[in-house]
């Protein structure tokens, strides 16, 4: 008997060996009633193989498994290859109008960071990253304001306070050599006129200052219209 089988495994080029019918209790009916017609099963690997049943013998003989048709292992691998490649497409495609819309942000917040206060990130309508890049382009806006404010300030101080500083440094020239009682007192309310002035500038400097902030509450108060027209 084992001399056919090893025959069968050559001719056949399939393992061909013997199994008791009794192994397939309850599997195939057909097989374990005297069916002589090949049936064909999976084994746990998932490999094919050929079962016949040899009458009044009790064993099963089995061929196999069964050789894998290369076209087919190619078209399965082909398959695979295109899903993947399909997946990474579409990823690609996704991915790359964001990372674009990043480098736009970072370009423009590398901009703002070399003083171009006048650096917007502009992008589409349709964009993942547009409530970012709006944030950033309100901050843009209000750090522009603040600073050219700033300038504006200080350019107001320094003109504004030069002429009664000239003014008081003049006075106080005169009035060191002026041996005059009169002459110094005229100087005495020149200079005190000249500090009047610059505290008055000062005051009017931080309540500018003071507009620029939000935290401010009004004082609201009522009014009669009426009363003050007659």
């Amino acid at each position: 008997m084992q001399a056919r089988l090893d025959a069968l495994t050559a001719e056949w080029e399939l393992q061909a060996q013997l199994i008791p019918v009794s192994d397939f209790a309850g599997l195939d009916d057909e097989l374990t009633t005297g069916d002589r017609e090949l049936h064909l099963f999976y084994d746990s690997d998932g490999q094919a193989l050929l079962y016949q049943l040899i009458p009044e013998t009790g064993q099963v003989l089995a061929l196999g498994p069964l050789p894998v048709e290369a076209a087919d292992t190619i078209l399965e691998t082909g398959i695979i290859i295109s899903y993947y490649l399909l997946i990474a497409l579409v990823l690609l495609l996704w991915i790359r109008p964001f990372y674009r819309d990043l480098s736009l942000l970072r370009r423009g917040a590398a901009n703002f960071g070399r003083e171009d206060f006048s650096t917007r990130v502009q992008l589409s309508d349709k964009s993942s990253i547009l409530p970012v890049a709006q944030s950033f382009n309100a901050m843009a806006d209000r750090i522009e304001y603040l600073v050219s404010a700033h300038q504006e300030l200080t350019n107001a101080v320094s003109h504004e306070l030069r002429t009664p500083l000239a003014r008081f440094k003049f006075s106080l020239e005169i009035l060191s050599r002026s041996s005059e009682p009169d002459k110094q007192q005229e100087y005495l309310d020149q200079m005190k006129g000249d500090v009047a002035e610059l505290e008055s500038l000062i005051d009017e400097m931080l309540s500018y200052a003071r507009l620029g902030e939000h935290n401010l509450l009004m004082n609201q108060v009522e009014i009669d219209l009426q009363r003050r027209l007659k």
